[in-house]
């Protein structure tokens, strides 16, 4: 499965893994958002479902030192309800029985955005949705078992090692909710070593995946849309055939 994108579902995926496989996962699951994905209907039913399996599958396959990061939006706002969807991921991470260990926001800035709701009136405000959330866990323990030397650089540690990150947000015509490759890069960057196997389970077109490669760490993707997949694995042979390159 290593350095390989993996078409189905992620939850029936994640059985096949090995136990105790897996060093860091870093993903951005379904928000319930109504975003109009391939082939999931993105409803917060149907995520609150997906969330629980996800934790409870995903927690006998990681080491015992490794670490899950959920990128996430602090809450969800549908036509039927206002939703802090974060909190169920907690609850369900935590239930399966992983430990809180950090968490990290995500300054997207405005972008133009515009807040809803009663104009300049306390009435019925809606704060812009100007950040999201990195929500971390770790399995067994805090720290690594395998103590390394300095993995980066000291200015590289300094610009992540505050819990906001500044990161324009990308758009992209193929898929309709993709995260920065400087969100995983940085993610990647603190929380796992070179070497170590990242999984993303909901990994779309190959962000997460392109970010590991990059870095010198395996990668393994899981993708339920196959249009998704073949756009990944394009990314994926594209950057592996330039770094033969060099």
């Amino acid at each position: 499965m290593i350095n390989k994108i993996h078409n189905g579902d992620c939850i029936a995926l994640i059985k096949e893994l090995k136990d105790e496989s897996i060093d860091l996962t870093f993903t951005s699951p379904p928000y319930g958002a109504n975003v109009e994905y391939d082939t999931w209907e993105d409803d917060i039913v149907g995520n609150k479902i997906l969330i629980k399996g996800l934790a409870q599958n995903l927690f006998p396959k990681m080491k015992i030192d490794g670490r899950v990061a959920l990128n996430i939006a602090p809450k969800v706002i549908n036509t039927k309800e206002r939703y802090p969807l974060f909190l169920e991921l907690c609850n369900s991470f935590i239930a399966a029985g992983f430990m809180f260990m950090d968490i990290v926001v995500w300054d997207r800035g405005n972008n133009g955005s515009i807040a809803w709701g009663i104009w300049d009136s306390s009435q019925f405000p809606n704060t812009i949705g100007a950040c999201e959330l990195i929500v971390l866990f770790a399995k067994g323990q805090y720290n690594k078992l395998n103590k390394q030397g300095p993995t980066m650089s000291h200015k590289e540690f300094l610009e992540i090692i505050d819990n906001i990150w500044h990161i324009s947000p990308e758009f992209n015509k193929n898929h309709p909710a993709v995260f920065p490759l400087k969100l995983a890069l940085n993610a990647i960057k603190l929380w796992s070593y070179p070497g170590d196997i990242v999984l993303d389970p909901f990994c779309g077109t190959g962000t997460t995946c392109l970010a590991a490669e990059r870095l010198d760490r395996k990668w393994i993707g899981f993708e339920i849309s196959p249009n998704y997949c073949k756009i990944a694995v394009k990314t994926l042979e594209y950057e592996c055939s330039q770094l033969r390159l060099f």
